[in-house]
């Protein structure tokens, strides 16, 4: 049986106001996806790439993501951070196993294809299929405005050698031009699915 076969779907918590009420870490949806990036990038940034890493001798773009919610203690399972990385073997239009902790796109291929993410919110993940096999080869983390950069994204693969930040507005940036001629897609974690799921703290 494949790891995502055995995940039961998480139901969406049914709250008012912005959607937030009952989220056991205390965090509101857009100030968990701020702190996601911001400490992905306290953590990895400058660090070295290895395909399958999980940071203790490099990392890669998965394990930005994973190792990243562990370190905010969501105790998330080594068989879990597995699984992240093997969403790499299986096909679109879904990374299947981010399907339980993900909400629908953000954006549009089209659009990111075309420089626009004004859609996207800081801590969204953005996945590539580089050579078009449907299978997703890539996750970078978009960060929005960082330093000089209007559009920035927090990136670990093997053409920079290091987890990097990238300018999504420059086309001479690797990543940005990645972005232009792969499949690609945006998705946002799903803050209440993460704490129903993998949340140590107390629920309210």
């Amino acid at each position: 049986m494949k790891l995502w076969q055995i995940f039961v779907c998480v139901a969406v918590i049914s709250i008012s106001g912005c959607g937030d009420s009952g989220i056991s870490d205390g965090l509101t949806d857009e100030q968990f996806g701020i702190d996601f990036a911001d400490r992905a990038v306290a953590l990895w940034l400058g660090t070295d790439y290895t395909a399958g890493g999980d940071g203790s001798s490099g990392i890669d773009g998965a394990g930005t993501v994973f190792v990243t919610l562990q370190d905010m203690n969501y105790d998330i399972p080594d068989a879990v951070a597995d699984g992240i990385h093997d969403n790499y073997d299986n096909t679109l239009p879904t990374p299947v196993s981010f399907d339980y902790t993900l909400i629908t796109a953000v954006a549009t291929e089209a659009q990111l294809q075309n420089g626009d993410f004004s859609t996207l919110r800081k801590g969204d993940l953005i996945f590539l299929d580089y050579d078009f096999d449907n299978e997703w080869d890539h996750v970078a983390i978009y960060l929005g405005v960082y330093g000089s950069f209007v559009h920035a994204a927090l990136t670990a693969s093997d053409y920079y050698d290091e987890c990097v930040i990238a300018d999504l507005d420059d086309y001479n940036d690797p990543f940005a031009q990645d972005i232009a001629w792969s499949q690609v897609t945006a998705k946002r974690l799903d803050h209440a699915a993460i704490n129903a799921e993998y949340s140590p703290f107390p629920v309210n």
